[in-house]
């Protein structure tokens, strides 16, 4: 029971921490938030959604070339 309640606040927290990103992707008016943000949402989907994953990689990388940020190209 308590492994339960652990996972499912566990959980509750990423879908926050997820909705939090998305808004922080939508609303940033500097593009190293929007990197941070794709790079976050990439990672948080990697196993639970590679697809979507894929995208915000996909994002991710297109800006940082746009840009030119090698740093954030790398990742």
């Amino acid at each position: 029971m308590l492994c339960l309640s652990v996972c499912s606040s566990l959980q509750l927290l990423a879908q926050s921490e997820v909705a939090e990103l998305t808004k922080m992707l939508q609303n940033a008016k500097h593009d190293t938030i929007k990197l941070f943000a794709y790079s976050e949402l990439n990672w948080y989907y990697s196993d639970k959604n590679p697809q979507k994953a894929e995208g915000f990689a996909r994002e991710e990388l297109k800006l940082a070339q746009k840009i030119n940020n090698r740093r954030w190209e790398s990742q």
